[in-house]
């Protein structure tokens, strides 16, 4: 919601937010003013001092801070218009405008280690996009190594030199800044210092360390250098299991099993045609040799003749994937390149379950489409308020809402979890801003939750009025949620309730409530109006 100009009419009041750690809201503010008066120039430099603070997109339609702007104001329009180069893979402008934001000065540490970072990741991403080789440069060194927290960014830049065929570059590079790094050994692994053998032994076990990510990179690039397909099942597994490029090594899994299957399929001297004799031997293999299993399992799938028989390599293999720990089964099934059968409901809220562990909503809730309660086994609310939720995390807003409603639907009264997981989600729709839907879902969870939790209910309906501006109907839900013992909640909600008669002009009441808070000496006492 857009904030009126006059509510902060003073360009320097406007400047001291910023400082005090609001830079978003002295933006918003000096925007707003700068519609009515696009030429003042202390309202401009107040609106590019907050950007020097701020994440939020600049309108570069104001214009440039004035010649007497602090430098901070500078170096906020700087970092504007790198983000604006940078967007458009502009990266040598974009470089430009950082660089010259940092030598204006007037950014605090972390906003100049954003800076650095972002200059950094600009030469990666510009080597990226025109496939030169020319990558650690002195700038970049520099940058990298000022500080350590950029790392990650030393990571990545050797793993790109390597995929660039650049291996004395990347070694070099991991030399000065990061020795313990398991792609050191791929590197002397490519300049003839290492043995393939003793780099794979080496690399292996790094593989369950804090350094197992970059490990499982090295191994998969030594496997498809070796053309060894097992090698290159087993790293794509474990990086998808980690969540990282999950689609990318999700596609290329599918093409990994492919060919790994084919030797399989030779060593074991299986023909194609004989559906049959390749789910016996992936069956088999499940136990004996995963790996192969899998690979067979995903041939079948693919090449199969037999339609029920590729459905049931299908459901093989997810069933078997979901007890891989770290489990790639949600990712790789949700980025098969071939349509899939449906899952049976209980192997689907499975596969859904290990993405929601995971952090991947958008995926659990895609996985959980179609299931019901029962198959969850959980109480159809519970169910209900789970699908809600992941839906919300997903951005998926209008399914969320969709369940919510089906959550807080009349009938069966909710028991207390249920109905505080209800009102988690009704609190986070507060913070966005969504007070209809919060007033309509808040009164609906009136009516079906327990005691305790309607006094919450109430409390979320006072802090929807208090929003809109209704002070006397946020009065009345707060007292209408103060029980008549007089508990820290019940005082809490007098003192909130004393504050919004007091706006409403009705003091009388206000002072009723102040006496009552007092009597009960309470520290809620301290926030209540007196008169």
């Amino acid at each position: 919601m857009a904030l009126p100009a006059q509510a902060l009419d003073n360009p320097a009041q406007a400047a001291r937010l910023v400082a005090a750690g609001a830079p978003d809201l002295a933006m918003q503010l000096a925007h707003a003013a700068l519609q009515k008066t696009p030429d003042d120039a202390a309202w401009r430099d107040v609106y590019w001092l907050a950007t020097a603070r701020t994440r939020r997109p600049a309108d570069l339609k104001v214009a440039p801070p004035g010649g007497q702007a602090e430098a901070a104001a500078w170096a906020g329009y700087r970092l504007a218009l790198a983000r604006q180069y940078a967007a458009k893979a502009d990266w040598p402008t974009a470089r430009g405008q950082w660089a010259q934001a940092l030598w204006q000065g007037g950014l605090d540490p972390a906003a100049m280690a954003e800076v650095r970072a972002a200059i950094a990741q600009s030469w990666l991403a510009s080597s990226q996009a025109d496939g030169k080789t020319e990558l650690v440069n002195p700038i970049l060194l520099r940058l990298l190594r000022d500080d350590p927290r950029q790392l990650p960014l030393v990571e990545t830049a050797a793993l790109r030199l390597l995929d660039l065929q650049q291996a004395q570059g990347a070694l070099e590079l991991l030399d000065a800044l990061s020795a313990q790094s398991p792609l050191r050994l791929l590197a002397q692994l490519r300049l003839g210092v290492l043995t393939p053998e003793q780099a794979q032994a080496s690399l292996r076990s790094q593989t369950t360390g804090p350094a197992a990510a970059l490990a499982w990179q090295a191994l998969l690039r030594l496997a498809l250098e070796r053309n060894d397909a097992g090698l290159r099942v087993e790293a794509l597994e474990a990086l998808l299991g980690m969540g990282i490029d999950s689609e990318r090594h999700a596609f290329d899994l599918w093409q990994a099993y492919q060919d790994f299957a084919e030797q399989v399929a030779n060593r074991r001297q299986l023909l194609i045609g004989m559906d049959a004799a390749w789910l016996d031997q992936a069956r088999q293999a499940l136990d004996e040799a995963p790996l192969e299993g899998r690979a067979l399992l995903v041939w079948l799938a693919r090449q199969g003749t037999e339609s029920a028989l590729r459905i049931q390599a299908i459901e093989i293999l997810a069933e078997n994937l979901t007890k891989q720990q770290p489990m790639p089964a949600p990712r790789l099934l949700g980025n098969a390149p071939i349509a899939l059968p449906r899952l049976p409901e209980s192997l689907r809220y499975r596969l859904g379950e290990q993405a929601r562990t995971a952090g991947d909503y958008a995926l659990s809730a895609a996985w959980w489409q179609g299931v019901s309660a029962t198959e969850a086994a959980m109480p159809a609310r519970s169910w209900y308020l789970a699908q809600a939720e992941v839906n919300a995390r997903a951005a998926r807003d209008g399914r969320a809402l969709e369940w919510l409603g089906h959550a807080l639907a009349p009938g069966e009264p909710l028991i207390a979890d249920q109905a505080e997981a209800a009102l988690g989600q009704l609190k986070q729709r507060l913070r966005q801003g969504q007070l209809d839907q919060v007033e309509h879902l808040a009164r609906q969870l009136l009516t079906i939750a327990p005691a305790a939790e309607q006094r919450k209910a109430r409390q979320l309906l006072g802090e929807v009025s208090e929003l809109r501006g209704q002070w006397a109907e946020a009065a009345a839900q707060h007292l209408l949620s103060a029980a008549e013992t007089a508990d820290n909640q019940t005082l809490l909600a007098r003192a909130r309730a004393a504050r919004n008669l007091e706006r409403a002009g009705l003091f009388d009441d206000a002072a009723r409530q102040s006496r009552l808070i007092e009597a009960a000496g309470s520290p809620a006492t301290a926030d209540a109006p007196r008169r």
